[in-house]
């Protein structure tokens, strides 16, 4: 028997009936980063159901590494703090045991599943040290990568059968910003999800979208790191070339 599941999108509010394992909204593209079946949380990563936790109720002022905003994609259901102290005050709350694994995996670099890393963090420099290329290696999907050319931060998503990549043109432009705005892209979409800064910025950033990658619904989600190297190095040549014509 397939389970419908009803799902209520955090960024524009609409609320839709799924049975598959595709959750995006079909409002403003998003994907949730978790939803409820018969009143039970579960994972929008992972297809996992949540387990209840306390959290601290200080979570907001909480501060992190770096490259924790980056990375939080392949966790985005852990339990950041880790457990509670004893008297500290708290508030109920519930994780995903994989990604709970995964952020433990990320924060560790002795940390192992198996006889290889969880997630594995990589820093590649190139094109005479003008590009900086950063990725979260793991076994679970999506594909991302993120870094900076010449001083400009660029990003690079993928995911089904679609890749992205943003380059902030405009100095502090955040290039994950702009592909948010880029998937909103249901009739007057943007305009209800975004602040008209936000829509101007994504505007004169630098965004290459390919909506039909490889063979398959899959094909961009586990895309090897060698694939990722190779596309965005196509999109900072468009960028180098694009340049040189203004």
């Amino acid at each position: 028997m397939i389970r419908t599941r009803s799902i209520t999108c955090d960024r524009c509010g609409r609320t839709w009936q799924v049975s598959s394992e595709r959750v995006d909204c079909p409002e403003c593209g998003d994907s949730p980063p978790n939803y409820a079946v018969d009143g039970v949380p579960y994972c929008g990563l992972h297809e996992l159901a949540m387990l209840p936790c306390r959290i601290t109720g200080q979570f907001l002022f909480t501060t992190f590494e770096d490259g924790f905003r980056q990375a939080w994609k392949y966790f985005p259901n852990a339990r950041v703090d880790g457990e509670p102290e004893a008297g500290e005050r708290t508030m109920e709350s519930y994780y995903c045991p994989e990604c709970d694994r995964l952020l433990r995996s990320w924060r560790s670099a002795d940390a192992t599943a198996g006889d290889e890393p969880a997630a594995e963090r990589r820093s590649v420099t190139s094109r005479h040290g003008q590009l900086v290329f950063e990725s979260l290696v793991t076994e679970f999907t999506p594909s991302e990568a993120w870094g900076t050319y010449g001083g400009k931060q660029w990003y690079f998503y993928a995911r089904w059968n679609r890749w992205e990549f943003a380059m902030n043109d405009i100095g502090m432009t955040d290039p994950m910003a702009v592909l948010e705005v880029q998937k909103t892209d249901a009739p007057g979409g943007r305009e209800r999800c975004f602040t008209a800064e936000a829509i101007r910025d994504w505007e004169r950033s630098f965004v290459v979208v390919e909506d039909h990658y490889g063979y398959g619904q899959f094909a961009a989600s586990y895309m090897p790191e060698a694939e990722m190297r190779r596309l965005i190095d196509q999109c900072i040549d468009q960028f180098d070339a694009r340049r040189s014509e203004a």
